[in-house]
């Protein structure tokens, strides 16, 4: 049985519940009509994902999490979908701390680092949605 949501919603995985309000504002501040869905853990997440009837407009995750599963793999099981799922990672790793991470997995994915600055972070998250052709409206 699919789980009947909006198609405007994004879904943040972050164990750091402090974190909640800051990214709630900086995601309203783009488009307030928006459903943010929270998951602290990534194996509720993935399954919510193959339950919706909608994907998310993107999803935002930490690196390390507590479970099975981390925000690596979780992002290795998402880009095996059919469809593509935007991805920013949150983490409070150095920004080439990241990219030498990334670079071990081949890949390149945007990034906002910890703690978070609300301008940068808001401007990661409108670029990664404005490039993803999904959805959401661009606020200028």
């Amino acid at each position: 049985m699919k789980i009947e949501i909006d198609s405007n919603y994004i879904i943040v995985l972050e164990d750091d519940v402090l974190l909640e309000t800051i990214v709630s504002k900086i995601i309203h501040s783009i488009d307030p009509s928006v459903k943010i869905v929270w998951f602290t853990d990534g194996s509720q997440a993935i399954d919510f994902i193959i339950k919706s009837a909608e994907l998310p407009e993107m999803i935002l995750l930490d690196i390390l999490l507590p479970g099975k599963i981390d925000g690596l793999r979780f992002q290795e099981l998402i880009q095996q979908m059919n469809e593509p799922i935007p991805t920013v990672f949150m983490s409070s790793l150095s920004r080439v701390g990241f990219d030498k991470l990334m670079r071990k997995r081949n890949r390149d994915l945007p990034f906002i680092g910890k703690p978070l600055i609300e301008n940068q972070a808001k401007r990661v998250i409108e670029i990664c949605l404005s490039q993803s052709g999904h959805g959401m409206p661009k606020v200028a």
